[in-house]
């Protein structure tokens, strides 16, 4: 279980060197997934190695389907309690303004307040010149960033569309952030969806707190 890798390539072992010819890899713990260039990666911790030395691997390379199987266990259960808490939450506070949409809907506004000031000033240089000329949109309004491979760089918020949770993703070297069903984001960015209800559930914990503090 592992992978393999000779220690001594193109040169005539000696006798010291035949018990060492080959070094095994063993792989003690999957701790990620992802998704590279289209293809399931998965990073693991080696046995005997530190977690420096951890590296991401393909799927179809790996003869540890154990690890495998215990890691995506593990994982949809993590996933479940950390649903759990945010749903819960949300229900305790379904007759308050919902701060996560607030926050996805200052994000917009702020895009749109910059667009419009660019728009405005555009059309006062045209007045001025007695040239009045539509601004030409963006190009990268137009491009779907799933088609073309985007990749995030975090996750500003969620809400509800249609009675299914989507997430507002922010794409990495851009200012630009869209709604992304969570079934895609869940696939594609496991690890920053993770670090996103983590931080969630670390916000609740922290008010539960201070709210029996108070009490």
């Amino acid at each position: 279980m592992g992978k393999k890798k000779t220690a001594l390539e193109g040169k005539q072992p000696t006798i010291e060197q035949e018990s060492v010819d080959e070094e095994i890899y063993e792989v003690e713990k999957v701790v990620g997934k992802r998704i590279h260039q289209g293809k399931v990666e998965y990073l693991l911790k080696w046995k005997g190695y530190s977690s420096n030395d951890n590296t991401w691997e393909p799927e179809d390379s790996l003869d540890c389907s154990e690890l495998l199987q215990e890691y995506e266990k593990n994982k949809e259960r993590h996933e479940a309690r950390l649903e759990a808490t945010v749903k819960k939450e949300k229900k305790e506070k379904r007759k308050e303004p919902s701060e996560i949409k607030a926050e996805g809907k200052n994000k917009r506004r702020k895009l749109a307040e910059t667009v419009g000031d660019k728009k405005e000033k555009s059309y006062q240089q045209a007045n001025e010149s007695n040239d009045v000329t539509e601004e030409e949109p963006g190009k990268e309004d137009d491009v779907d960033p799933l088609a073309e491979g985007w990749e995030a760089s975090d996750i500003l918020g969620a809400t509800d569309v249609e009675g299914k949770v989507h997430f507002l993703i922010k794409w990495k070297d851009t200012d630009r952030a869209d709604l992304i069903p969570s079934t895609i984001a869940n696939k594609r960015w496991p690890q920053i969806v993770i670090k996103f209800y983590e931080d969630r559930v670390t916000w609740t914990q922290t008010n539960d707190k201070e709210e029996n503090g108070d009490s």
